[in-house]
C-alpha cells in the first residue's frame, strides 16, 4: 500500500534545501575578501659558513602605539600616519617583524637553534628590537616601504655586548596592495640580513672568550684539586 505524504516532513526538508542553499549564496567570493598582507621569511638557505654551537632568542620587537596594530601604517607627512585601506597585516605589526627575524636567522642554519623568549626561555645570546619605523612613506614623490629598529644583543650573563640602529628603504614599484607588500618583504630580508652580518662577529667573539675563561676556570680546579 503506497503511504501517504508526510507534509510536515516534506516541508522541514525542503525549508532545510532551501536555507543551506541560501547560505551557499552568501558564502564570499575571492573578490569580497580584504587582502591580509605577510612578511615571508622563505625557505631555508644553505648556512654561509659552520653552524655555531649557540641559541639565539628573539624577543617580540618594542613599538609605539602607531605601529603597534594589524592596520599598515602610511606616512602622510614628517609628523603625521595614517593607514592602508582595504587591507592589513596578519597579526601586530611588531609581533610579525619578531617572527619574521627569527624564522630568517634560523633558515641559515648558523644556530644551533633560533626562537623566540618563550620558546627558549634560557639562550646563549637574545636580539632585543625596539622599532623605528614600519610604514609606506608617501611624503615624497615616490611610495617607500621603510623598516627600521634599534637593536641590542645581550649575551648568556645579560650585558650588551652591541647595539645598533638599523634602515632600510625600498621603492614601491607599481600600485596596489601587492606592489606595497613586495617592497615592505624586500625591505624586512634587507634588515634582516644587515642585523645578522652584524651579529656573528660579535657572537663569535664573545662565544671565544666565554669558552676561553670557562676552561681557564677548569683548568685552575683541576689545579687545586
Amino acid at each position: 500500500m503506497t503511504r501517504p505524504f508526510d507534509l510536515p516532513r516534506l516541508g522541514l526538508a525542503v525549508l532545510t534545501v532551501g536555507l543551506l542553499c541560501g547560505c551557499a549564496s552568501f558564502l564570499p567570493s575571492s573578490d569580497d575578501l580584504a587582502p591580509r598582507l605577510s612578511l615571508d621569511a622563505g625557505s631555508a638557505r644553505a648556512p654561509r659558513g659552520e653552524t655555531l654551537p649557540v641559541t639565539l632568542s628573539v624577543a617580540d620587537p618594542r613599538s609605539e602605539a602607531v605601529f603597534n596594530t594589524s592596520s599598515v601604517a602610511v606616512q602622510t607627512s614628517p609628523l603625521q600616519y595614517g593607514y592602508l585601506s582595504g587591507a592589513e597585516w596578519t597579526d601586530r605589526a611588531p609581533l610579525m617583524l619578531g617572527l619574521f627575524l627569527e624564522r630568517s636567522f634560523e633558515n641559515t642554519g648558523l644556530f644551533a637553534a633560533v626562537g623566540d623568549q618563550v620558546s627558549l626561555p634560557v639562550s646563549d645570546y637574545a636580539l632585543l628590537t625596539d622599532i623605528r619605523a614600519m610604514h609606506l612613506d608617501r611624503t615624497g614623490g615616490e611610495s617607500r616601504a621603510v623598516i627600521a629598529y634599534g637593536a641590542r644583543l645581550q649575551s648568556r650573563r645579560g650585558a650588551t655586548i652591541g647595539s645598533e640602529i638599523f634602515r632600510e628603504e625600498v621603492p614601491v614599484v607599481g600600485t596596489g596592495n601587492d606592489a606595497a607588500v613586495t617592497a615592505l618583504n624586500a625591505a624586512a630580508q634587507r634588515i634582516a640580513d644587515r642585523t645578522l652580518d652584524w651579529m656573528l662577529p660579535l657572537i663569535g667573539e664573545d662565544n671565544a672568550a666565554y669558552e676561553r675563561a670557562r676552561e681557564e676556570r677548569a683548568q685552575r680546579r683541576a689545579t687545586r684539586s
